[in-house]
Parts: C-alpha cells; sequence; structure tokens
C-alpha cells in the first residue's frame, strides 16, 4: 500500500513544474530520542515527508513517519485549506509497536520564511477518545534565510501529534 502511495505521488511530482527536494534529519520522540532520516518533496500543491530510523537492539524494527498532505482550497494568499494522511509505525509510549493512519483535514499559514499548519483529524484503527488532543496535529516550520549565491534553502520544521513532538532539520533543494 505504501508503494502504491509513494509512486503516485512520484508520478504528481515529476507532472508538477516546480518541486523541492527535502532530506535532513528528524529527532523522533519516542520513549528515548532516536535520529532518524528525513526524505520527501514538496510542492505547492502538495507535501510528501519521510522519517525513517532502523533499530537494531534486539530484533530488526523499523520506525517510519508518512505523511502526505494536498491543497484542497486557497482561501488568500497567506491561508490554505489542506488535507492528508500522516502514517505511524513506532512505539512512541514504548509498550506496544503500532501501525496507525490517521486523516486530517486543516489550515496552512504561511508567510515568505514562516509557514504553520493546524489540522484536526481521526485515527483510522484506535479506540475514540474525549481528549481533543488526540485529534490534532500542530506543525510549525521556518526557512533560514540563504546566502545570495545558494540555491537550497535550510529548515526548521516542529511537529507535535498524538504521543509524538518532532523536530527536522533538512535542505530543500528546487528541481526544476
Amino acid at each position: 500500500m505504501k508503494k502504491i502511495i509513494i509512486i503516485f505521488l512520484l508520478l504528481i511530482g515529476i507532472i508538477s513544474f516546480s518541486i523541492n527536494i527535502n532530506t535532513g534529519i528528524s529527532v523522533l520522540t519516542d520513549k528515548k530520542s532516536n535520529v532518524a532520516l528525513n526524505f520527501g518533496f514538496n510542492s505547492k500543491t502538495f507535501d510528501f515527508a519521510f522519517d525513517m530510523y532502523p533499530d537494531f537492539t534486539t530484533q530488526v524494527k523499523l520506525t517510519t513517519i508518512t505523511d502526505i498532505s494536498v491543497l484542497i482550497s486557497k482561501i488568500n494568499n497567506n491561508i490554505n485549506v489542506e488535507g492528508g494522511i500522516i502514517w505511524f509505525n513506532d512505539n512512541p509510549t514504548g509498550t506496544k509497536e503500532r501501525s496507525l493512519p490517521f486523516i486530517y483535514a486543516g489550515f496552512k499559514y504561511e508567510e515568505s520564511l514562516f509557514f504553520g499548519k493546524l489540522y484536526f483529524g481521526y485515527p483510522l484503527q484506535e479506540n475514540v477518545s474525549l481528549d481533543l488532543a488526540d485529534y490534532l496535529i500542530l506543525k510549525a516550520g521556518v526557512t533560514i534565510p540563504k546566502p545570495q549565491n545558494f540555491i537550497d534553502d535550510i529548515k526548521i520544521e516542529f511537529r507535535f501529534t498524538k504521543d509524538r513532538k518532532d523536530f527536522s532539520i533538512y535542505i530543500s533543494t528546487p528541481v526544476r
């Protein structure tokens, strides 16, 4: 299923004229903090982010977080309505592994060097809870201003979701 989604998004990226490829690291806050590989691509209409951390302690386990969002509607130059899915394959509490797809929709506010996203969603495989924090995703990011003749952007991003508070730093390279 994940392979089909990734291939579909790659085709969309190739069709669009301007995409950025993102590579860097993420600090994942599980029971212990782990440094993961961060990969993704984005354009004005969609974002794809993938964090991966292999754990070789007792048995080989792979912690992944896949986040796909698309533009639904543009309210004005700074505010968009977006929707997407975030898929957690992790062990955030240290008690049991989870594979949790989480479908969401919400608002993205974007200035020249800052963006903020507030999404409200629904976990597809867990029991319904009355805690509102179980249904919220908050993201914030900053682009560090680049030197004059440098084509890549350095970006810092924070993601706050159920059982996670993650931090990413990556380089965004334009492909034209």
